[in-house]
């Protein structure tokens, strides 16, 4: 059950299978980023959870003890973010996303440059995609949450013409066009994305971002 879990779980967020270092199946992905994805992974999460718990600890060793706890703590805790907290509702993840995606790859040296720059090539071409798909989850946005990943977004440029200055350096000719390309249709698609958290949703946001003392206590139980 733990090994299922794991794997599934690296599936749905290959993000972070690749800071795991679970890089020949993680790093050409990236996650789906709808509000339907994320309702399937909670929907994953519980019945996970109920899995977990059909294990008797009296029954087990104490290593599998210290396991099945431990599941059910990341468990509970996770679905408390996720189903309470809610802050994926609030906060507009993409600029995050976008950045970690393409930067962990670039600055962890496990393989050569130019075997992880094919990979960065492949989550570019998925990027426009997820920028779309994760608007769906920002039904509840907070104003100094998206003016925060509006700044975000200002560094991103820079960063995406850094990308092309190593695509230049250490890419054949004609592999660099296509890799500007797709840094160029990056480009297009976090100025729309930009656009939208501007013209769109950061009029229509609340200012209220704090959990509140009930749910701060919860959350410093389950931690």
């Amino acid at each position: 059950l733990e090994k299922q879990f794991f794997h599934e779980w690296v599936r749905r967020n290959p993000i972070w299978g690749t800071a795991l270092g679970l890089h020949e199946e993680c790093d050409d992905l990236l996650p789906d980023g709808s509000l339907h994805q994320l309702q399937d992974d909670i929907r994953f999460l519980h019945k996970t959870r109920e899995e977990f718990h059909r294990f008797d600890p009296k029954g087990l060793s104490p290593q599998r003890q210290v396991d099945r706890d431990f599941a059910l703590y990341w468990l509970d805790l996770k679905l408390f973010e996720l189903e309470e907290l809610r802050f994926w509702e609030s906060v507009p993840e993409a600029p995050l996303v976008v950045g970690r995606a393409l930067f962990q790859l670039l600055s962890r040296a496990y393989a050569p440059l130019t075997q992880r720059l094919k990979s960065i090539m492949k989550r570019l071409e998925r990027l426009p995609k997820y920028l779309e798909a994760s608007r769906s989850k920002l039904v509840a946005p907070v104003k100094l949450f998206v003016e925060n990943e509006l700044e975000t977004l200002t560094r991103l440029p820079g960063f995406l013409n850094h990308l092309k200055d190593i695509g230049r350096d250490n890419l054949p000719i004609n592999a660099q066009r296509g890799y500007n390309k797709l840094i160029d249709s990056t480009q297009n698609a976090l100025e729309r994305y930009s656009d939208w958290l501007i013209v769109d949703v950061l009029p229509e946001c609340r200012e209220e971002w704090a959990i509140g003392a009930e749910k701060y206590r919860k959350l410093l139980l389950l931690r």
